[in-house]
């Protein structure tokens, strides 16, 4: 990134040398976040000097340095904030970015899961308390975090489990087993009238769904999680219908969780390696990574978008 606002130019740069606590790693995934995207403007709080190396999370193996060969998740300490970070084949890591990643996953979906997964699995399991009693429904079912909520519900033992879509092409995406229910605006709240209220609603998007979802989606004395605010960071609440209804609406804040994301990390690597839960991702090249920058931007990434570094060569002109 040579200019805050601009998009990112591919170039060859000399691999980074390791010194001090700092191991070179192979990058073989990094994903590319709204985060990455809100720092590359320049509106962030925290701006990193001119020109760096975006990109905040990867998974990949330490080729020098302390623990060579070893799978390795790159998080934190800087990394695509404050200095250079993911979006290179070589990353020189501090060792308190690292953190041991299973080596069994497609590189792909271990790079997705710890800001996808876990915040899905504390919202199904700790604030939503879901049980094979419960009727649930997930909003924004088909992006990454709702589908893993959606499969995680499932894998609770509740039989029915429905995942809001804005439109009919996106039924499609839906974990299988989900029920579909589509719709916008006041096709929607009509839409979770004729499926009937569930017990329990996991939001991933606000904005007008949680408030039709407050209307229309849960029964009376049930419970909303709610975590994302895509859909709109603001909702009118009708406080005498909400009093009446009797409808907790709980916040998932990951930040108040202590080392409950680490436990569920654990979970969710064991699920994924055992193949009962994936992640959406869609993988980019160098070729492609301008283009699917400007389609995040756009909301036309379905899932998690992941690059992988190393699926092109890359030729020096």
């Amino acid at each position: 990134m040579h200019e805050f606002g601009s998009p990112p130019r591919l170039e060859m740069v000399p691999v980074p040398v390791v010194a001090g606590d700092s191991v070179l790693v192979e990058v073989r995934a990094a994903t590319v976040t709204h985060l990455d995207r809100t720092i590359a403007s320049g509106t962030f709080g925290r701006r990193p000097g001119l020109p760096y190396i975006g990109g905040s999370q990867a998974v990949g193996v330490v080729v020098d340095g302390a623990g060579a060969g070893r799978w390795v998740r790159l998080r934190g300490a800087g990394l695509g904030i404050t200095r250079d970070g993911c979006w290179a084949q070589w990353v020189a890591a501090p060792a308190a970015s690292l953190s041991s990643a299973p080596s069994g996953l497609d590189p792909a979906l271990a790079v997705a899961l710890p800001s996808v997964a876990t915040v899905a699995y504390v919202a199904v399991h700790d604030v939503a308390q879901v049980t094979a009693d419960d009727t649930v429904i997930v909003t924004g079912a088909a992006g990454a975090v709702g589908a893993v909520a959606a499969q995680l519900a499932r894998r609770a033992g509740v039989r029915r489990v429905y995942g809001v879509v804005s439109a009919e092409h996106r039924v499609a995406e839906l974990p299988p087993g989900v029920e579909p229910v589509v719709g916008q605006g006041e096709a929607l709240v009509e839409a979770l009238a004729a499926t009937g209220p569930a017990t329990v609603a996991i939001d991933t998007v606000g904005g007008p769904v949680l408030e039709a979802l407050l209307r229309a989606g849960v029964t009376p004395g049930g419970r909303i999680a709610a975590l994302g605010h895509t859909a709109g960071t603001a909702i009118t609440l009708d406080l005498p219908n909400w009093l009446l209804a009797d409808v907790a609406l709980l916040p998932v804040n990951m930040l108040r969780r202590g080392d409950r994301p680490i436990d569920a990390l654990a979970a969710v690597d064991r699920l994924a390696a055992e193949g009962a839960l994936t992640v959406p991702v869609e993988r980019v090249g160098w070729s492609g990574f301008e283009d699917a920058m400007t389609r995040l931007q756009r909301g036309e990434i379905r899932g998690r978008l992941v690059l992988c570094p190393h699926d092109e060569q890359v030729v020096q002109d």
